[in-house]
This record gives C-alpha cells, structure tokens and sequence, in this order.
C-alpha cells in the first residue's frame, strides 16, 4: 500500500492505511481534476480500499499550488462530496500558506469535506505523529515533489538553446547544463529524443520566428545568427525549413 503515483502538477502518496495526501502544484485544471479522480478509482491511491469504520487522515498540500479553473473545482467538488458521503470519518488536513491561491483551493474543500483541519508551518508534525506517520515523512515528500518539479533534461536543454538561438554545440550545452556530454546523451536517449534533434527544433523555431519579422532584413537576421553571408543562412535555413527565407517571408505575409 505504501508508496506514491505522481501526475502533471500532483502526486497521491500512502503511507499506511489510515494515512495518505494528495499535493499539488501549479494551475488546476478539469484535465487535472479528472485524471486525479481517475487515480483515485483504481491501485494505490484508490479511495475504495479504504475501509468506511477506520478513521483516515488525508493530508492535502496547497503551499505550492496556482489557481483552479472554475471547471476544475466543479469536478472536484462533487468529487469531494462523494468522498465524504462515502468516508464519514476521513479526516482532511490542509497544508497552505495565505495566498488568494491556497485560499481558493480551501474554500472548495471546505464546501465539500465537512471537518478540514488547516494546519501551518511546525503544527503538521504533530498532527502527523498523531496519525502514526515516520519521522521526517513531510520532508521525504517535500525531496520527491521537488525532484517532480523540476524541469527535464530536455526542458533545461531547449531553454539553454532558446537562449543560445540554437547555436549551441552538444559540447557547449552539456558545460552549461553542468554534465558531461555522455551524460546528456544518455539523458536525452531516455527521454525519446536526441540532441541534433532537439537543436533542429529549436533552430527551425527562432529561424521561422526571424525571417518572420518582416522590419528586420534578411542580411540582419543572417548577422544576428553569427552566419558569416545570407548564402551561408539561406543554406541552413533551407535545411531546417524547406523552403529559402525569402520565400518563407513572402508565404508567411
């Protein structure tokens, strides 16, 4: 039963059977919304292994969480009322801060789960000791969500090449991601996808994006890449596009 699934800006964990938290982070969406209940209905996070007679402590984390979008919180709000028609002794303790944010996504569960406890900074430990909760558990949470949250390889690479106008070298993006180039091929290989391949999305991106600015001159366009001609940009341009910048600025007008 133990353990946690994680989707796009939340992750279900359980840490015993009387003891589990949903954490979110970032905007809410119906997609969202949905998947989550989706999760709810089946394996680990599945509310319906609960038994109705044990008391459950459902630990819901707000401190990192964006808005919600008025369809959203009708899906969860029947949700919730489901939930708790079902459960009458879960228990739900919310995590938040003061934000308007934390403050909405509050009120949608206060109109659903009629006993919230809202608990702040040093008041969670104890709660959490009262549900028979490890030591450290918010801590180890807080490391898996952080290690969720942050950007891919390949999101950290694209914004490097973004920034680079795609003129990054596989040598220079792996100094500047802080890894080796074995490794940053490794990484990408696992994520689907190449370093060529990504750079070519990429430099397709900014070329269209510049050619498609008609109050700069195609010779501009070709300095500001670092091409030594508009020969030489038209040959790399061609490559990645299709057609010649000029063609593409007259298609694209």
């Amino acid at each position: 039963m133990r353990g946690y699934i994680g989707g796009k800006g939340w992750m279900l964990w359980r840490e015993n059977p009387g003891l589990g938290g949903l954490i979110l982070w970032g905007q809410q969406s119906e997609e969202t919304a949905r998947e989550i209940i989706e999760v709810c209905s089946d394996g680990l996070g599945s509310l319906s292994t609960l038994d109705p007679k044990v008391p459950f402590l459902a630990l819901l984390d707000l401190r990192r969480a964006g808005g919600i979008d008025p369809s959203a919180f009708t899906v969860f709000h029947a949700w919730l009322v489901e939930v708790n028609r079902s459960h009458p002794d879960l228990r739900v303790v919310l995590l938040c801060d003061r934000s308007p944010e934390s403050a909405a996504l509050l009120g949608l569960v206060q109109l659903s789960a009629p006993r919230i406890i809202l608990a702040v900074a040093d008041e969670i430990e104890a709660i959490l000791k009262r549900a028979h909760a490890p030591r450290g558990l918010l801590a180890v949470l807080d490391a898996t969500i952080a290690e969720l949250m942050a950007p891919s390889i390949v999101e950290q690479l694209r914004a490097a090449l973004l920034s680079e106008q795609g003129q990054l070298t596989l040598v220079s993006a792996a100094r500047v991601l802080g890894m080796s180039v074995r490794t940053l091929q490794r990484s990408l290989e696992r994520e689907g996808t190449t370093f060529e391949g990504l750079r070519s999305q990429v430099r397709r991106r900014v070329y269209e994006a510049l050619v498609r600015d008609s109050s700069l001159k195609i010779d501009a366009v070709a300095a500001t890449l670092g091409f030594g001609s508009v020969r030489a940009f038209s040959t790399a341009f061609r490559r990645a596009v299709g057609v010649s910048p000029r063609m593409f600025r007259r298609k694209s007008g």
